[in-house]
């Protein structure tokens, strides 16, 4: 009864650890899992089912913490990029 559910929370960890990873082909491919699977499930969770739904709800949270902080350090790097060009500009170099 609860298996769906299981394995939801069980793609969400998965994701998780991806996005950790780097690999964020990966993680695209069990979000869109993930997301296929809630959409075959009941409106209406079965009392059951909530410890996977808390653990998929927090993983969930964590992705998005993760994507973020993903988000700041490409930002920071393309900065950083286009302050290193800008300083070899202005001592004549090549880039």
């Amino acid at each position: 009864m609860t298996e769906p559910y299981e394995a939801l929370a069980d793609l969400a960890e998965q994701e998780l650890a991806a996005v950790r990873a780097g690999d964020y082909r990966a993680a695209r491919e069990l979000g869109r899992r993930a997301t296929a699977l809630a959409g075959a499930l009941p409106d209406e969770p079965p009392a059951a089912a909530k410890p996977a739904l808390l653990r998929a709800m927090r993983a969930r949270a964590e992705i998005g913490a993760a994507g973020a902080d993903a988000q700041a350090a490409i930002r920071e790097a393309l900065v950083g990029t286009a302050q290193r060009r800008r300083a070899a500009r202005a001592y004549g170099g090549l880039a």
